[in-house]
């Protein structure tokens, strides 16, 4: 009752905040484009502010209609009775790919947006449990794409920080997804929710989880490894030298893994989404001067651990592989800012 409480009261501020958004910035556009053109050619040359600007907008349109389209299927379901049948879940699928595909392809003009990705094939005969790297709110939209491109429904484990974007909101909750409380208090059953939605997951479908549960950034870092080297100086030692990514928490996984015991493990790891972290670095970076290079590994099972232990410790393992990965990738890329 409470958490049916709560959702009402968030989506009465998020809800209309994003149409109360859009009328309010559309007029200001005549003002502000002209005004931050001319500060940007004058300060930065390549328009990063003029840039945002227009993906900020654009991204409110997106929620706008996203909503929309929400209220639609909800009366097309029969008023909210019938949201869990075939086409009700298959509309909804619809709309999310729409979404996916259309933030990234605006992404592309306006913020320099490219990827150049190698392992794509690993994407294949499912269920898979994706792993995948966490610099950016964007990078959230990249396995989604990846999966989706090859025909895979997308099953994500999110923070549920995120339920304030009404479109992942509404779509995230009426498809098979789980936004994590991430307070702590109610670890035991948000691990069972976790092990539920893995074992409903259909050869066709893969789950989508990022392991270090936080975004990277190097200050972050570097107050994780000075708090581990207070608390469990073994473990310290062990990641000292990985400060590209977040120590990953294996709760999360193992609870995806014990849920679907014959998913292969699919590990995606990046470098040149940082640029894209918040709007400082956005600002500092846009039009991203190179690709987003990606490449993705596959585990099969057999070569999984099936102890809890074991698993967090493959996890860490497979860590160190994804930074060295970063470390390697990242050598020679170009600078960001200006």
């Amino acid at each position: 009752m409470a958490a049916e409480r709560s959702t009402w009261q968030r989506r009465a501020l998020s809800l209309p905040g994003v149409f109360v958004g859009l009328l309010v910035v559309l007029p200001l556009l005549l003002v502000l484009v002209p005004v931050l053109f001319v500060h940007d050619v004058v300060r930065y040359r390549r328009l990063p502010t003029v840039r945002l600007l227009l993906f900020g907008v654009c991204y409110l349109a997106w929620e706008v209609l996203a909503v929309l389209a929400c209220g639609a299927l909800w009366v097309l379901a029969g008023f909210g009775t019938q949201m869990q049948r075939p086409y009700s879940l298959r509309a909804h699928t619809a709309l999310q790919r729409t979404w996916v595909n259309s933030l990234l392809g605006l992404a592309e003009p306006l913020l320099g947006l490219r990827f150049d990705v190698t392992g794509a094939d690993t994407l294949a005969d499912g269920p898979l449990v994706l792993l995948c790297r966490h610099t950016s709110l964007v990078d959230t939209l990249v396995p989604a794409k990846l999966l989706m491109d090859r025909g895979f429904k997308v099953r994500y484990v999110l923070k549920d920080d995120l339920l304030w974007d009404p479109a992942l909101d509404l779509v995230g909750n009426r498809l098979p997804n789980h936004f994590v409380d991430r307070s702590g208090t109610n670890t035991p059953a948000e691990l069972e929710v976790l092990r539920q939605l893995a074992a409903g997951a259909a050869p066709d479908e893969a789950l989508v989880i990022f392991p270090e549960g936080t975004r990277w950034t190097a200050p972050k870092r570097a107050k994780v490894q000075a708090r581990l080297e207070e608390k469990d100086q073994a473990l310290a030692a062990e990641v000292a030298g990985r400060m590209r990514t977040m120590p990953p928490r294996a709760a999360g996984t193992t609870a995806l893994l014990d849920g679907a015991p014959g998913a292969d493990v699919v590990t995606l790891a990046y470098v040149g989404l940082d640029g894209l972290a918040g709007p400082k670095e956005a600002l500092a970076a846009a039009p991203l001067p190179e690709p987003v290079v990606v490449e993705l590994w596959r585990t099969p099972r057999a070569e999984v651990p099936t102890d809890a232990e074991a698993q967090a410790r493959w996890l860490r393992d497979e860590w160190g592989k994804v930074d060295d990965w970063v470390v390697r990738n990242d050598r020679g890329r170009r600078p960001k800012g200006r």
